[in-house]
Protein backbone atom coordinates (compact mmCIF):
# COMPACT_ATOMS: atom_id res chain seq x y z
CA UNK A 1 0.00 0.00 0.00
CA UNK A 2 1.23 3.15 -0.89
CA UNK A 3 2.33 6.01 1.77
CA UNK A 4 0.43 8.21 0.20
CA UNK A 5 -3.35 7.05 0.73
CA UNK A 6 -3.78 8.35 4.24
CA UNK A 7 -3.17 12.05 3.13
CA UNK A 8 -7.17 12.75 2.42
CA UNK A 9 -7.61 14.42 6.30
CA UNK A 10 -5.97 13.79 9.08
CA UNK A 11 -4.53 10.76 10.41
CA UNK A 12 -3.84 9.87 14.36
CA UNK A 13 -0.47 7.50 13.59
CA UNK A 14 0.72 9.49 11.00
CA UNK A 15 0.67 12.69 13.82
CA UNK A 16 2.61 10.29 16.46
CA UNK A 17 5.10 8.93 14.13
CA UNK A 18 5.86 12.86 13.41
CA UNK A 19 5.88 13.50 17.01
CA UNK A 20 8.04 10.52 17.75
CA UNK A 21 10.52 11.81 15.24
CA UNK A 22 10.89 15.58 16.04
CA UNK A 23 12.00 14.00 19.55
CA UNK A 24 13.97 12.20 18.43
CA UNK A 25 15.69 15.14 16.62
CA UNK A 26 15.44 17.27 20.07
CA UNK A 27 17.32 14.76 22.20
CA UNK A 28 19.83 14.77 19.34
CA UNK A 29 20.16 18.78 20.29
CA UNK A 30 20.70 17.88 23.67
CA UNK A 31 16.70 18.16 24.92
CA UNK A 32 15.09 16.24 27.47
CA UNK A 33 12.36 15.13 25.27
CA UNK A 34 9.12 13.35 26.18
CA UNK A 35 5.87 12.27 25.21
CA UNK A 36 2.97 11.51 27.49
CA UNK A 37 5.18 12.62 30.68
CA UNK A 38 3.57 12.36 33.94
CA UNK A 39 -0.31 13.00 34.60
CA UNK A 40 0.33 17.48 34.50
CA UNK A 41 2.59 20.09 33.49
CA UNK A 42 3.24 20.91 37.38
CA UNK A 43 4.18 16.76 37.89
CA UNK A 44 6.15 16.85 34.96
CA UNK A 45 8.38 20.25 35.58
CA UNK A 46 8.91 18.47 39.38
CA UNK A 47 10.11 15.35 37.51
CA UNK A 48 12.40 16.51 35.03
CA UNK A 49 16.32 16.21 36.04
CA UNK A 50 17.36 19.10 37.49
CA UNK A 51 21.12 18.73 35.45
CA UNK A 52 18.26 18.82 32.37
CA UNK A 53 15.45 21.57 33.55
CA UNK A 54 17.54 24.48 30.95
CA UNK A 55 16.68 22.17 27.54
CA UNK A 56 13.51 20.27 27.65
CA UNK A 57 10.20 19.60 25.73
CA UNK A 58 7.44 17.59 26.81
CA UNK A 59 3.66 17.23 26.75
CA UNK A 60 1.93 15.34 29.87
CA UNK A 61 -1.10 13.10 29.96
CA UNK A 62 -3.99 15.47 29.68
CA UNK A 63 -2.57 17.14 26.85
CA UNK A 64 -2.91 13.65 24.85
CA UNK A 65 -6.73 14.66 24.47
CA UNK A 66 -5.95 17.12 22.09
CA UNK A 67 -3.92 14.77 19.59
CA UNK A 68 -7.17 13.19 18.45
CA UNK A 69 -7.91 16.48 17.04
CA UNK A 70 -4.43 17.10 15.38
CA UNK A 71 -2.65 19.36 17.42
CA UNK A 72 -0.50 19.45 20.60
CA UNK A 73 0.69 21.76 23.01
CA UNK A 74 4.23 21.70 24.06
CA UNK A 75 5.72 22.83 27.44
CA UNK A 76 9.72 23.33 27.19
CA UNK A 77 12.98 25.37 28.34
CA UNK A 78 15.94 26.63 26.66
CA UNK A 79 15.95 27.77 22.84
CA UNK A 80 12.48 28.09 21.84
CA UNK A 81 13.55 29.21 18.05
CA UNK A 82 15.93 26.34 17.64
CA UNK A 83 13.28 24.45 19.11
CA UNK A 84 10.66 26.05 16.33
CA UNK A 85 13.23 25.15 14.06
CA UNK A 86 12.93 21.38 14.35
CA UNK A 87 9.48 20.92 14.84
CA UNK A 88 8.82 23.30 11.71
CA UNK A 89 10.08 19.95 10.02
CA UNK A 90 7.28 18.29 10.92
CA UNK A 91 4.09 20.23 11.21
CA UNK A 92 2.68 23.54 11.28
CA UNK A 93 4.06 25.46 14.60
CA UNK A 94 2.71 28.39 16.85
CA UNK A 95 4.47 29.83 19.05
CA UNK A 96 4.21 33.52 20.30
CA UNK A 97 8.13 33.65 20.74
CA UNK A 98 7.23 34.19 24.42
CA UNK A 99 9.14 31.99 26.78
CA UNK A 100 6.18 31.71 28.83
CA UNK A 101 3.96 30.64 26.04
CA UNK A 102 3.73 26.93 25.10
CA UNK A 103 4.35 25.75 21.59
CA UNK A 104 1.28 24.73 19.46
CA UNK A 105 2.28 21.88 16.93
CA UNK A 106 -0.54 21.00 14.39
CA UNK A 107 -0.52 18.14 11.55
CA UNK A 108 0.38 19.24 7.91
CA UNK A 109 -0.59 16.86 5.67
CA UNK A 110 1.93 18.34 3.35
CA UNK A 111 5.11 18.35 5.61
CA UNK A 112 4.09 14.84 6.71
CA UNK A 113 4.38 13.45 3.05
CA UNK A 114 7.69 15.29 2.77
CA UNK A 115 8.95 13.54 5.92
CA UNK A 116 7.43 10.02 4.90
CA UNK A 117 9.10 11.04 1.20
CA UNK A 118 12.33 11.26 2.55
CA UNK A 119 11.89 8.14 4.62
CA UNK A 120 11.09 6.08 1.19
CA UNK A 121 14.26 7.81 -0.33
CA UNK A 122 16.03 6.69 2.84
CA UNK A 123 14.86 3.07 2.59
CA UNK A 124 15.44 2.99 -1.41
CA UNK A 125 19.29 3.69 -0.42
CA UNK A 126 19.19 1.03 2.21
CA UNK A 127 17.65 -1.13 -0.85
CA UNK A 128 20.22 -0.01 -2.77
CA UNK A 129 23.31 -1.32 -0.85
CA UNK A 130 22.09 -4.64 -0.96
CA UNK A 131 22.41 -4.98 -4.85
CA UNK A 132 26.12 -3.30 -5.53
CA UNK A 133 26.13 -4.23 -9.12
CA UNK A 134 23.22 -1.31 -9.35
CA UNK A 135 24.74 0.52 -6.40
CA UNK A 136 26.45 3.54 -7.99
CA UNK A 137 23.86 4.40 -10.31
CA UNK A 138 21.23 4.08 -8.26
CA UNK A 139 22.63 5.85 -5.45
CA UNK A 140 23.53 8.61 -7.43
CA UNK A 141 20.17 9.47 -9.12
CA UNK A 142 18.31 8.60 -5.20
CA UNK A 143 21.01 11.61 -4.10
CA UNK A 144 19.42 13.80 -7.20
CA UNK A 145 16.07 12.93 -6.01
CA UNK A 146 16.60 13.62 -2.51
CA UNK A 147 18.31 17.05 -3.32
CA UNK A 148 15.94 18.28 -5.52
CA UNK A 149 12.81 17.16 -3.33
CA UNK A 150 12.90 19.75 -1.51
CA UNK A 151 12.27 22.32 -4.11
CA UNK A 152 10.08 20.47 -5.38
CA UNK A 153 7.42 20.67 -2.30
CA UNK A 154 8.24 23.93 -1.71
CA UNK A 155 6.76 24.55 -5.44
CA UNK A 156 3.75 22.29 -4.51
CA UNK A 157 4.75 19.74 -7.04
CA UNK A 158 4.89 16.57 -4.63
CA UNK A 159 1.48 14.99 -5.28
CA UNK A 160 2.80 14.86 -8.72
CA UNK A 161 5.87 12.77 -8.01
CA UNK A 162 4.34 10.48 -5.19
CA UNK A 163 3.44 7.58 -8.05
CA UNK A 164 6.70 7.43 -9.37
CA UNK A 165 8.68 7.11 -6.07
CA UNK A 166 6.40 4.49 -4.71
CA UNK A 167 7.16 2.35 -8.32
CA UNK A 168 10.98 3.50 -8.39
CA UNK A 169 10.92 2.19 -4.41
CA UNK A 170 8.83 -1.00 -4.87
CA UNK A 171 10.82 -2.30 -8.49
CA UNK A 172 14.24 -1.23 -6.26
CA UNK A 173 13.13 -3.60 -3.70
CA UNK A 174 12.71 -6.34 -6.11
CA UNK A 175 16.01 -5.86 -7.91
CA UNK A 176 14.80 -4.84 -10.91
CA UNK A 177 17.28 -1.80 -12.35
CA UNK A 178 15.85 -1.08 -15.31
CA UNK A 179 12.37 -0.48 -14.04
CA UNK A 180 13.37 0.99 -10.85
CA UNK A 181 15.93 3.63 -12.89
CA UNK A 182 12.59 4.29 -15.24
CA UNK A 183 10.46 5.03 -12.46
CA UNK A 184 13.08 7.27 -10.95
CA UNK A 185 13.55 9.32 -14.29
CA UNK A 186 9.88 9.82 -14.53
CA UNK A 187 10.11 11.25 -11.06
CA UNK A 188 13.05 13.35 -12.21
CA UNK A 189 11.40 15.33 -14.79
CA UNK A 190 8.93 16.25 -12.25
CA UNK A 191 11.63 17.67 -10.05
Amino acid sequence: MSFYSNYGSFNYDNFKAALTQSFKDLRRLGYFARQNFECCQSCAWATVPEEKEDKVVFYHRQDTKTLESDFVYLAWAGDGKEIVSVLKKYFDVEWSGSEHDRIIVKFSRDKHKAWDAEKQLAEMRESNKKRPEQSALLEDQIMRMQDRLERAIKEGEFSRIAGCLDQAQFWTKVGHKEDAESWMKEADIYL
